[in-house]
């Protein structure tokens, strides 16, 4: 059989619905005849998410932090599901992204409005973690329908938890390690620019095995940790001191 005849064969992932994007899903070509995974660079670099998984859970473990295992969880759906888009380019696969991030991004969310909320006899009942399972799957449901929102959703639901966080990081009820903060903001806004410059003709080499969107996926790991250590860094640090003494 000639190299032609195996990078016509039709591979595993021509039986998936496409993408909404397609053609053109970020920069890096499609690679499925030859690799299997159609965008191999951009699925390898998720494993950043199983990366940050990892510190989330050990952190969680070692020192019992409230949503530490649920945070983790979250990260490590949100790895798989990025695999299995950058894998595939299925319109499957890019709505089970789309809904692990805007689950992500609503728990931290609410979280920090959680933690920000003055104790009052009607906050204190306020079900957060319903309205985080209900906004999830509304999320989900019209990203399902209307592919072509998921970017839009994405950057609105961003925006919600950084006024969020900046709530929490201000209140003086919630304990907040705020020095975790812009660090996290910072990379985040980085890995958008990097997300954005993927998509421009001047600095997309599609044939490279060094992608700026795999970039971004390090950018979003490295700031979900840095999230996670502002919103229990202090705890964690009480922690550290009481074992110390």
């Amino acid at each position: 059989m000639t190299i032609q005849e195996i990078n016509s064969f039709p591979g595993f992932w021509t039986h998936w619905e496409p993408a909404s994007c397609q053609p053109g899903c970020q920069c890096e070509q499609d690679r499925g005849a030859e690799f299997g995974f159609r965008q191999p660079t951009n699925a390898i670099s998720s494993l950043a998410f199983f990366a940050c998984a990892t510190f989330i859970l050990t952190l969680s473990m070692k020192y019992t932090t409230k949503t530490g295992l649920l945070s983790a969880v979250s990260v490590l759906v949100l790895g798989f599901a990025s695999v299995f888009f950058h894998a595939s380019l299925s319109k499957f696969g890019e709505i089970f992204e789309a809904i692990a991030s805007y689950h992500l991004l609503l728990l931290f969310t609410f979280e920090a409005l959680e933690r920000a909320t003055v104790p009052t006899h009607s906050s204190a009942t306020i079900p957060w973690r319903l309205i985080h399972i209900i906004s999830t799957l509304i999320t989900g449901a019209i990203v399902s329908v209307w592919t072509g929102l998921e970017h839009i959703l994405f950057g609105m639901l961003s925006v919600g938890l950084l006024l969020a966080q900046t709530r929490a990081c201000r209140s003086p009820r919630a304990v907040v390690d705020a020095k975790w903060f812009m660090p996290g903001l910072l990379l985040f806004l980085c890995g958008v620019g990097l997300w954005a410059a993927d998509k421009s003709a001047f600095t997309c080499h599609p044939a490279s095995w060094i992608q700026l969107h795999s970039l971004w996926h390090a950018t979003c790991a490295l700031s979900i940790a840095c999230l996670y250590l502002s919103n229990h860094g202090s705890f964690i640090a009480s922690k550290r001191s009481i074992r110390s003494v």
